[in-house]
Formats: structure tokens, sequence, C-alpha cells
């Protein structure tokens, strides 16, 4: 400014304890900023300053509490206002004209003095706190009463760490999720604690610096546990202390739930892939022969082939229709089987008998590949109780399998022989054997180990997990066993024997010349529901079957067995399909409606008086697995029973 306005305004100021310095350029102004640092309290820019904005800015950086006047015109001081943000204070336009004109920047001089004196004093203030509060012992406060409850009531695991990993504060979930108290917390590291992926999260977040996240699994009583660790750095305060906080969660159950679901989805995929190859195949199975049969039909209705070529097609069209009447019916069994209504017509048999039929039906077959069989079957097994034509079906689907998959000139050993209480059938080829991967699978429905376009035999994959579930309802065991591709297989057959004994009727004279029965071993125990309106025959029975150790439920109509099937949970339901009111086809029909936990698979054998082969078709149809004819005989009764529960 001028040298009389400056006279003017350092005379006023002297008046007020302010000294006025006057310097002829920003050059100089900026000089004596640097050369003394928080020597001067105000800064004054005149009217004659071509560019006040870059000398403004650049002395609040050098002294940022300093309070800059500037003597502008007014949109000047509109723009200093939007880019001159981080000044302490700015001053607007002042006229120099006249005495009024130096008084009011004297005043507005005044003003920006004392409040920079303000703010230094503000800051000296402060400074002096700071350096007695880090000479006094730091005292960590405690947390509200608001967030002690909090960190009581969350079911997350929270836990403020020190430096060394130490639990300086841990709440209830926390203490609970990793099964230690607070004093063990704190004197033991978390590294030690938490399972071995924590320590490396721990080092994560000391190298960055960063909050980061980690799922921990460790090995439970219970099998594998789950935490979700989410640890966060922990600026140092006032007092110099830093740290960590750590947030843990148990997520075993969520994934739990999470890979079963993904198990789940997996065994969806691997269904639809089987099924998908299932229907390529029965598509392949079904339309081969239907066009060598179609080709044949069509050439001999046309009346071209010669007498010999005549018969050959009808002896091709024959084999081919047996084929695919053979592929029909497993198809049919393993619709019964999964629906739970493959039924077995039990009588006693010769098991060598059953055998030796299915040998004699695969024997054209192996001779045609030059396949040697050899038979040893022992005829003094006795008599067993069983389904001749479904375990001849057993024998018939392993020898047929033995020859298919065994090259021409192998062999294929046959043997039946009696082990402990057991009949074992073994089948052993000297075929292409089974791959160790595929054993585990070998009895299941629609699997294949080659389903491809590509594969060398033939068949829809179902024929043992037949023989399987036949097996099993007679009470008995199938496995197989491979030494691996090239090494043959070798199926075993285990079914148990529990032929009739008779007691000799001379131990007891009183019973002499009655015919009398042991009870078959393994039935003591079991649950029966018996269903039946006639007193004494329902008298007699219960007499019977408790003789035998079974605990009996007896009711006198369907209505009362209906309330009482639900309570005793029996093993086997027993009953006379000719009652008044409800008879037992009706009934059972309602019990084969409940779901399985309600008792709706409960194996059921109908007594009835009428033996004509219609009222046994219609006993099956009704949902009973067996039938038995009054008057009922007892050995028959309680070799069925045994059946029924899988005890023989």
């Amino acid at each position: 400014m001028d040298a009389d306005s400056a006279g003017a305004l350092r005379e006023r100021c002297g008046a007020q304890d302010v000294t006025l310095e006057q310097v002829p350029s920003a050059d100089d102004a900026l000089a004596r900023f640097e050369s003394s640092p928080g020597a001067f309290d105000a800064l004054v820019i005149g009217p004659l300053e071509r560019q006040p904005f870059p000398l403004a800015q650049r002395v609040a950086r050098l002294d940022r509490d300093v309070s800059v006047l500037v003597l502008a015109a007014p949109e000047q001081l509109e723009s200093l206002r939007a880019t001159f943000r981080y000044t302490p204070f700015i001053g607007q336009r002042t006229s120099l004209h006249g005495a009024d004109g130096v008084a009011k920047l004297a005043g507005e001089l005044q003003r920006a003095v004392q409040e920079t004196r303000l703010r230094r004093e503000h800051q000296r203030t402060l400074q002096a706190v700071s350096s007695r509060l880090l000479t006094v012992e730091p005292v960590r406060p405690r947390p509200s009463a608001v967030l002690d409850r909090l960190l009581e009531l969350v079911l997350l695991g929270i836990l403020e760490l020190d430096v060394e990993g130490h639990a300086r504060v841990s709440n209830p979930a926390a203490r609970r999720i990793l099964g230690q108290s607070e004093e063990r917390l704190s004197r033991a590291s978390l590294a030690l604690l938490l399972p071995p992926g924590f320590e490396a999260l721990l080092e994560k977040v000391r190298a960055t610096g960063a909050p980061a996240q980690a799922l921990l699994e460790a090995e439970g009583p219970r099998g594998p546990r789950f935490l979700e660790a989410s640890l966060a750095p922990l600026p140092e305060d006032a007092t110099g202390l830093g740290g960590f906080l750590l947030v843990l969660q148990d997520t075993t159950e969520q994934v739990r739930l999470q890979r079963e679901r993904e198990g789940l989805l997996q065994q969806l995929e691997a269904a639809v892939r089987m099924r998908d190859e299932f229907l390529s195949v029965t598509s392949h199975e079904l339309r081969t022969p239907l066009t060598s049969m179609l080709g044949w039909v069509q050439m001999l209705r046309n009346g071209t082939l010669s007498p010999e070529k005549q018969s050959r097609a009808l002896e091709i069209i024959e084999r081919n229709a047996k084929s695919q009447a053979q592929l029909i019916e497993d198809l049919l069994d393993v619709s019964r089987i999964i629906s739970g209504k493959l039924r077995l017509e039990v009588a006693s048999l010769q098991l060598e008998d059953v055998v030796r039929a299915a040998v004699e039906s695969v024997t054209p077959a192996a001779q045609a590949k030059d396949i040697r069989l050899q038979v040893v079957l022992d005829d003094t097994l006795g008599p067993v109780m069983g389904d001749a034509h479904r375990l001849q079906q057993v024998a018939w689907n392993l020898l047929t399998n033995a020859v298919k998959f065994t090259p021409k000139g192998g062999r294929v050993h046959v043997t039946l022989r009696r082990v402990s209480s057991s009949a074992e059938l073994t089948v052993r080829d000297t075929g292409q054997g089974i791959a160790p991967e595929f054993l585990p699978h070998v009895f299941e429905r629609f699997r294949q180990a080659d389903s491809s376009a590509t594969r060398r035999h033939g068949g829809l994959g179902l024929g043992l997990s037949i023989v399987r579930h036949l097996v099993e309802l007679h009470g008995g065991r199938v496995s197989v066993s491979s030494e691996g591709l090239g090494q043959g297989a070798t199926f075993v057959v285990s079914l148990p024997i529990s032929p009739l004994r008779l007691k000799d009727p001379s131990a007891d004279p009183a019973t002499a010349g009655a015919p009398t029965f042991d009870c078959p071993e393994g039935i003591a125990g079991l649950r029966v529901l018996l269903v039946e309106d006639e007193p004494d025959v329902r008298e007699m029975l219960v007499t019977l079957l408790e003789r035998c150790g079974l605990h009996v439920t007896a009711a006198s109509s369907a209505a009362e067995a209906w309330e009482l099937l639900p309570r005793g949970k029996p093993d086997v339901l027993i009953s006379d399909v000719g009652m008044p009111g409800e008879d037992g086809y009706t009934f059972l029909r309602r019990v084969r409606a409940l779901p399985v936990e309600r008792g709706g698979r409960i194996p059921a054998l109908a007594i009835t008086a009428h033996a004509r082969p219609e009222d046994r078709r219609k006993a099956l149809l009704a949902g009973f697995q067996m039938h038995l004819a009054k008057p009922v005989p007892a050995d028959e009764l309680l070799l069925m029973i045994a059946t029924l529960a899988g005890r023989l």
C-alpha cells in the first residue's frame, strides 16, 4: 500500500498493541514468514498487489494459523473464498480513502490479530494437556453399560487382542465358541487355541494392515468344526496401545448344510446322467432286436425266402422276441422292487434242483463260445423255504453274466455247498473282471462299467441289482470280488437254511401220533399284529405264536387293528381277509397308503378260508406278500413269519 496509508494504519495499530511491518513485495513477505515462523499474526495484502491469491496460499502453507486480509474488488474476493478454503480468516474489501477507510481497516486487522492469537493459545493448551496425559499411568476406559450389555447378548464372538494375539477383552459368545475361560484367553495366545489357519490370518493382517477373513476348520469330538474369523487392526490410541479386533462365528452347521447340498446336487447330477445313459442303452437294446425282427418279417411276407431261410428267420425272430421279453420282465421287476410290490411264492424246495435248471438253461450259450462249465452241487443240503422261480432267476442272472463276460475257451465254475447254517452258491469265471473303482457299484440299479456306444456287451445293467434284491428278500446276502480287469470275477450268494425239524412223537406219550414242530431259529422277540374275527381261531394263533416267543397283539376287526397299528410298531402283520365290516383287503390297502415310518411297508401275511388261485392273486394284488389257506399249518405259518421278518 502507499506510504501515507501505511503510516496512518501503523499509528492506529500501535495504540491497539499491534506492531505493523511493511514490505515492498510478495517475495519479501514470503521471506519474512519463512525466516520467522509464528512471529506474525496477520497478513494484509494491499490493492497494488496484482496476484494476491498465490501469495495468500503460500503464506498459509507456511503458517496455517495466520489471518489474511485482502484489499481487492468484490469479484476477486468471491474467487478467493472459493479457492483459498484452508485459511482461517478472509478479510473483505476495505476502502482506504479518508480517515474512515483507515479506521475500518484498523478494526478489521485488530479482530484478525485477536483471532490468530486465540487459536495459537488454544493449540498451546492442547499440547500441554497431551504432554501431561502421556506422563500419567495409562488407563483404558471401560465400555459403557450399553456396550457391556450388547457384548453379552450378541451371538458373535468378539475379542480385542493385543499385538501378541492375547485377548484383552472377550464377550461370553467368544468364550463359549472357544470353550475357554476369560482368564485362559488372556494368558494364552489365540494362535494356540484356534486352528492353524488363524496364525496365517494374523500374519496377513500384520503385513497388510488391512482387515481380512478366513474360514477356520478344526476336528472336534463330533466331527469337523468351522469358524468364520474376521480380523481387523486397531490403530494406536493416545496411550500408545494397539492390537486387533477379532469376530468369530460358528458356521459348522451352515458349512455342513452347504456341503450336504453340494453332495445332493452331485448325486442328482449323477442320477440324471445315469438316467440318460440308461434310456440310451434301453433304446439300443429294444431297437436292435426289433430291427432284425422287422426285417425278417418283411422278407417272410414277401415270400422270397427259401425254406431253409424261412426256418432260420423264424428262429432269429423267436430268439429276439425272447430277448425282448426278458428285457421287459427285468424292467417290470425293477419297477416292482422300487414300489415294494415284488412278491415271493414261498414253498419248500431243493436248492440244488433250482441251480441245476439254471445251469441247463445257459449251457447252449456256453457251448457256443467253447466255455467249459464246471458244476459241483451238494445234494445233501435238504429242503429250504423260498420262491423257486425267483431263486432260479438269481442263478440264471449270475450264470448268464459269467458266460457273457468270459471269452472263448474260458471257464465258469459253479459250486453249491453248505457253510454252517447257510447254502452258499459261488459262480466264478475267467472273464474280463471288474475294475476296483467299480466294485462298490456292481449291484446298483442302472449302473454299468461301460455304458458307452462302443461297449462290447449288451444289456440294461439291471440283472445284478435284481439279484441283490431277490437274495435279500430271501434273507440272504450276495457279494462280489475281482482281482481287477482281465482277472475274472467271483459272485457268492448265501441263503439261510432253516428246515423244519419235527420232534420225536414218542418223547411225549400225551402227544404221540400228533404232528409237532420246532420254532424256527431267530423269530423269538418278533412283534406280530394278528387280525382275526373268529375268537377260537384267534386264541389258537395267539397261543401258537407266543409258544415261539413272539409278542402278539390281537385284534378282532380291521377297525381295532387300525387303532393298534401305530402303538405296537409290529414287525409282521397277519390278517384274515374275510371279516365283517371292513375286510382284510381294504384294511391292507389303507395300511399301504401310510408313510413308511407309520407302518406303510410292514410285511403282511393273508390268512383265508378260500384256497383258489384267484383268491391268492387277489391277496397279493391287495398288498400282501404271502398267502396261507385255512386250516393254518403251524410249521408253514412260522416259517412264513420268519421269512417276512428276514430272520431266515
